[in-house]
């Protein structure tokens, strides 16, 4: 083996002095006497010549060395790009699908909340759970969310108050929103229970509409009182409350309202007319969702008013 070794370098130096003696010949046959190795002179620059040849190669390794360099750096944060938005949209996908789960479980509680009125229920669903509240809201008054429509009805009832009101206060029409303009008339209603078989009704009607009044003989309200609840209406009436009172029944007549019911004097309360279920879900990652809605108490259709009662038999003559 060591044999064959030498003979190997052997060879490559042999090689490497034939074509040394090329490249010599070649200087020597342009015109290059300092090329002649016949002299001590030629041998120097032959030196020189090699040592820049070599000076050359380093140089032109040292730019390749650092190319590639280059490459791999570029290619290297190209990669690393890649690979952080790959993990970022992985990351977005887990996050959507647990806030899913989790709005899902607070609709369930939602619903569970609105069928059974019961506060403080906790539910463990798949990968998710759910707790509910219920609360009431609007004992001490409250402005409707949406407006009544024109010969709809919003229904208070006043039976089980924990403090009967001696008069309820009525404000209707937004002056803020436009499409409550013109104001709307009101007819109120109110449905009292002297005996068991003994039930009567007492109408009230009121226009702030002057020129209406002069038609419908309406009574005129309160125009412009101040704002309640930071809401500005255009209107406002007072109606008593009496012991034998069950229910007032309120319904916009000309155009749609929006309406604010106020229980008079101060620290007086009406019945729960409305519920707030609170439905929070979460997942077992933490994702929490939160839902709210507000339940109106039912009430009997406007159809209702113009039925007759009897607590007995009707005759008709």
């Amino acid at each position: 083996s060591r044999i064959e070794l030498n003979r190997g370098t052997l060879r490559h130096e042999l090689i490497v002095a034939k074509n040394l003696r090329q490249i010599v010949d070649g200087l020597i046959h342009i015109g290059a006497p300092w090329a002649d190795m016949t002299n001590n002179q030629g041998l120097k620059h032959v030196n020189l010549f090699l040592a820049m040849n070599d000076h050359n190669n380093f140089a032109i390794n040292g730019q390749a060395a650092l190319i590639l360099i280059l490459i791999m750096m570029v290619s290297s944060t190209v990669a690393l790009t890649v690979v952080q938005r790959s993990i970022g949209e992985i990351e977005l996908s887990s996050t959507e699908e647990q806030s899913s789960k989790a709005l899902q479980a607070a609709e369930a509680g939602v619903e569970q909340g609105l069928q059974t009125l019961i506060s403080g229920q906790t539910i463990n669903l798949q990968g998710a759970n759910y707790q509910v509240e219920v609360g009431s809201v609007g004992t001490d008054g409250f402005v409707t969310d949406e407006d009544v429509t024109v010969n709809n009805v919003m229904e208070v009832s006043l039976l089980n108050s924990a403090s009967v009101p001696t008069s309820v206060d009525i404000y209707w029409s937004d002056t803020a929103d436009g499409q409550e303009s013109p104001s709307a008339a009101l007819e109120i209603i109110k449905y009292q229970k002297f005996a068991a078989n003994d039930y009567r009704i007492v109408n009230f009607s009121y226009d702030p509409d002057a020129a209406r009044r002069e038609n419908n003989n309406f009574a005129a309200p309160t125009s412009n009182p101040a704002p309640v609840l930071n809401v500005s209406f255009a209107a406002m009436v007072s109606i008593p409350i009496a012991a034998e009172d069950q229910t007032v029944r309120v319904k916009p007549v000309y155009n749609r309202a929006r309406l604010a019911i106020i229980p008079q004097p101060a620290g007086a309360q009406l019945p729960d007319l409305q519920r707030k279920i609170t439905s929070v879900g979460q997942t077992e990652s933490g994702i929490v969702r939160k839902i709210e809605v507000t339940r109106n108490q039912p009430s009997l259709p406007q159809y209702f008013d113009f039925s007759l009662y009897s607590g007995a038999s009707l005759s008709q003559n």
